[in-house]
Formats: structure tokens, C-alpha cells, sequence
């Protein structure tokens, strides 16, 4: 072979070799933008850290939740929300230095940074509700309306656990519980806080729509039938 056509050949497997990593890059960040967008926008997928959800949600279920559910009016009584834990429920995770690309993807709003500690539990009272535990059944009653909740980790054992209330949920709040009810540090245990309990919805960053993994156990989540012969506020309590 010539040297022409030895030059002419390496010049060839070089345009291919630049194009595969033109074309690599640029999936690259197609897909990083997906990513951020759908993240930012609309969906977000987080990882349950704890028991206090169970049996409904277990350890480590990745759940998908609508960031466009957040808002007051966007949600119901039994729907599954996430919100940030402004309040201070959770202990504080120590945090690792960070590399370059952890600062990116934070950067980004790819990932969320470790440090920013998020909860999830169920919604029992909406702004101005009536909530009360327990009637003899050891039911919450929302409103003078005894609720059967059939997704507790125990029906049977209700909802007391030697906390009980009588709470009017504020303007701009929610009373949310976890399903499991022995082992779950909600607004019950939160009543002698600044905040008595109550989650503002400015905190909540969507609802949950299902669980995505493991993908045998997916499924969808809310349960607002629970409270269906819960009557409407007319008037909402201010803080």
C-alpha cells in the first residue's frame, strides 16, 4: 500500500474515531438534560431510608413522585407526600467531602445533595381539618369521621401508641402520619416543636405516585377512599 493511500486511510479511521466521540458526547449530555429536566420539572424518584412507611413502602423502594402535586389544593387526605424537612425530624447524616463530580451533578440538579434531608409519610389532615386520635376503636377521626385505615402496619393495634391529640391543622399546614404507626416520628411525635406537628405545604415537594423498584413489588400509591365520608372544612384555623 502507498503511502498516499496509507495517509489517506488513518486520516479516515480518525474522522471515525472523532465522530464516535462527538456522537458520545452529545448522548451524553441529551440524556443529562432528560435527566435534569424531568428531575426539576416534573418527576423525581427518592429512596425510602426507614420502616415508618411500611408495610406501604418497605427499605430501600425507589418511589416516583409528581413534583406538579406539591401545592396547596394539589393533594388529598391518604395521598403520600415528600417534603423537606425544614423542622429538624430527621437525625443529621454526616456528609463526605465531595468530588467534582458529585459538585457538578448538585450543581446540576441532577442528584440531591446528602446533607438535605427529605421525609415521606401520608396525609391525614388538610388545612383547617378537625384531627383527633383515637376514638374507642383506636381509629383517627378527621372532621367527627372516624377513618379505617387499611394500609397500617397494624390495624388492629390503631393509632395511639400513648400519643394522642386534638389538633386543628393550620392555614397553610398538613398533619401527616406515618403507616406505620408504632415506629414513625410524624406530627404526633413532633406537638412540642415550634411547628406543633404541623408540615408546611411550602415543605412538600410532591406526591407519590408508586412504587418503581424493586420492579416486582411496583405499584401505585395513595389511598384517599380511606377518607371519602370525610366532610370539607368550612373554615381554615391561622396559625
Amino acid at each position: 500500500m502507498s503511502a498516499v493511500n496509507e495517509d489517506l486511510l488513518a486520516a479516515s479511521r480518525s474522522r471515525r474515531f472523532w465522530r464516535f466521540v462527538r456522537d458520545v458526547i452529545i448522548v451524553a449530555v441529551v440524556l443529562l438534560l432528560l435527566a435534569w429536566g424531568s428531575k426539576v420539572f416534573f418527576i423525581r424518584v427518592f429512596s425510602i431510608p426507614s420502616a415508618s412507611m411500611s408495610a406501604t413502602l418497605q427499605i430501600g423502594d425507589r418511589v416516583m413522585v409528581n413534583q406538579l402535586q406539591a401545592g396547596e389544593g394539589s393533594f388529598s387526605r391518604g395521598d403520600v407526600v415528600v417534603f423537606r424537612d425544614s423542622q429538624d425530624w430527621v437525625p443529621d447524616v454526616p456528609v463526605a467531602s465531595k468530588g467534582p463530580v458529585e459538585v457538578v451533578l448538585e450543581t446540576l440538579k441532577i442528584v440531591d445533595p446528602p446533607e438535605e434531608q427529605y421525609v415521606i409519610k401520608r396525609v391525614v389532615g388538610l388545612p383547617g381539618d378537625h384531627v383527633v386520635c383515637c376514638d374507642a376503636q383506636l381509629r383517627v377521626s378527621v372532621n367527627g369521621v372516624p377513618v379505617t385505615e387499611p394500609y397500617l402496619h397494624d390495624p388492629q393495634l390503631g393509632s395511639s401508641f400513648g400519643l394522642p391529640f386534638d389538633v386543628v391543622v393550620p392555614e397553610g399546614s398538613v398533619w401527616v402520619m406515618g403507616d406505620n404507626r408504632q415506629n414513625s416520628s410524624d406530627s404526633r411525635r413532633h406537638q412540642g416543636q415550634p411547628g406543633r406537628g404541623f408540615v408546611p405545604i411550602s415543605d412538600v415537594v410532591g406526591t407519590a405516585l408508586a412504587v418503581t423498584w424493586p420492579i416486582r413489588d411496583w405499584r401505585t400509591l395513595g389511598e384517599t377512599q380511606a377518607f371519602g365520608d370525610v366532610p370539607a372544612t368550612t373554615a381554615v384555623a391561622t396559625k
